[in-house]
């Protein structure tokens, strides 16, 4: 697979930064900048490492991105928890956006025990 868009992980990265882009707001007029820089790279990074990864050389490259991904997507989660402590943005938007979140940590993770279980049954370790 050479399109990154067709990955429906990607498209769901894609619909959890979506989702969080009124969060985005929130911050800015509550002068959050710090937290709004790191909700932005976080969030951000999870599609961009699923899009990079996919478009490396093979499994093992793509399972180093994915995990990368992981880590972004529990930084955004812990980052969100964060702003539903200050109570200073709606609860359904955090709750959609928390909810999401959860969602794609467990297909990612569905992902990468398939690529491992692909990469420990293959003959070239490479792949």
């Amino acid at each position: 697979m050479n399109d990154y868009k067709k990955l429906q992980i990607w498209q769901d990265a894609i619909d959890l930064y979506q989702t969080v882009i009124p969060i985005f707001q929130v911050l800015r007029e509550n002068r959050l900048y710090r937290l709004l820089d790191q909700l932005e790279g976080s969030v951000g990074s999870v599609s961009d490492n699923i899009a990079e990864g996919q478009g490396r050389n093979g499994n093992k490259e793509f399972l180093y991105f994915l995990g990368v991904a992981k880590g972004s997507l529990q930084e955004c989660d812990s980052q969100l928890h964060r702003i539903k402590l200050l109570k200073i943005c709606e609860e359904p938007t955090l709750t959609d956006a928390l909810d999401k979140a959860d969602k794609l940590q467990a297909r990612i993770q569905t992902l990468i025990n398939y690529l491992k279980k692909i990469l420990l049954n293959s003959p070239n370790p490479q792949s």
